[in-house]
């Protein structure tokens, strides 16, 4: 039948449809079994994952509900939410609840159906051993940064509106500055080939606080643009006119690029992106299925090695920030 309907089958669709729509929607279930490897994607019915152990890796919260008790089992989950309005009927405000999380229990009450339980593991030494106690309460333990919709990894930035901030001026470092503006360009000509759409794209000097609303994909570096002069003694990456340092290694900054994505400083409810646009390229072009991010929350690009269909050189180290948008997992340096 290809990619439409006969005037019969369009009837039989309607028709099933109908029923369905009949009965109404599912009651939320008493069990759930939910699994995650993002805050992306981070709820099912009345449980949210508001903050994972370790980003991109599997992440489970199972919870099942026996009279007044709610057993959870949560796997790399640091923080989560129990939403009281998406439980099943048989709850009502009043009502006192068990709650047995990896079998530690808890006693809450719920004052309002509209209320959310919230609970985090408490930060303690121990947590960096893969231990620790839950406790309740509304607020995230200062060390949990990532939130749904502000995770990463970099083509994040490009599910919400964005500005393609262009560099002013010239790097020091010839290779870089040319790659920069190279990829800039790509991008703005791609996003219109493959999104069908026109990137807002201003000037580094031309930038307002009213952009800052808006996602920055800023191109170049602290000598080039303006923009990334103003917040890059903020990034969790050293990038000075000679080198990359990331953790103890450092990269020669007249051959190679930081690309990245992390919590623009200036106004921290939006993201600022380094040296890129959407991380597939060429080669993904023709299959739907290879359109995905090809890139973590930062890169380190070797710029001797020209961009092909796939890379956008070689890619000489990579990887995601903690859950505190830092290079590494609990730490509070």
């Amino acid at each position: 039948m290809g990619h439409g309907y006969t005037k019969q089958a369009a009837k039989t669709v309607d028709s099933l449809l109908a029923i369905d729509q009949a009965k109404g929607k599912n009651p939320p279930p008493a069990e759930i079994n939910f699994t995650t490897y993002t805050l992306k994607y981070n709820s099912m019915y009345w449980l949210q994952v508001d903050g994972l152990y370790k980003q991109w890796e599997k992440t489970s919260l199972k919870g099942k509900i026996f009279e007044n008790t709610l057993v959870l089992e949560a796997h790399n989950v640091i923080s989560f939410s129990i939403r009281l309005n998406q439980l099943p009927e048989k709850f009502k405000a009043g009502d006192n609840l068990n709650i047995s999380i990896n079998k530690e229990v808890h006693q809450a009450k719920i004052h309002s159906l509209n209320d959310t339980l919230r609970f985090h593991l408490a930060y303690t030494s121990e947590l960096k051993n893969g231990k620790g106690s839950w406790a309740e309460g509304p607020e995230k333990p200062f060390w949990v940064n990532k939130k749904h919709n502000l995770q990463g990894p970099i083509d994040d930035a490009f599910t919400s509106a964005f500005i393609v901030v262009k560099p002013s001026g010239v790097s020091k470092n010839t290779m870089f500055d040319q790659w920069s503006k190279a990829e800039m360009n790509r991008f703005i000509e791609q996003w219109r080939m493959q999104f069908r759409g026109d990137p807002v794209v201003k000037l580094d000097n031309e930038i307002t606080d009213a952009d800052m609303s808006a996602n920055l994909i800023a191109f170049g570096d602290a000598q080039s643009n303006k923009l990334i002069a103003k917040i890059k003694d903020k990034l969790p990456i050293k990038w000075s006119a000679d080198n990359i340092s990331v953790r103890n290694v450092a990269y020669p900054a007249k051959d190679h690029a930081l690309i990245m994505i992390y919590p623009n400083p200036l106004n921290q409810k939006h993201y600022i992106v380094l040296n890129s646009g959407f991380t597939f390229r060429e080669d993904a072009y023709q299959n739907n299925s290879k359109q995905i991010p090809m890139l973590p929350d930062w890169a380190v690009v070797d710029l001797k090695t020209p961009p092909d269909f796939v890379h956008p050189g070689k890619i000489e180290n990579a990887g995601f920030f903690s859950d505190q948008w830092r290079l590494n997992y609990l730490d509070n340096e």
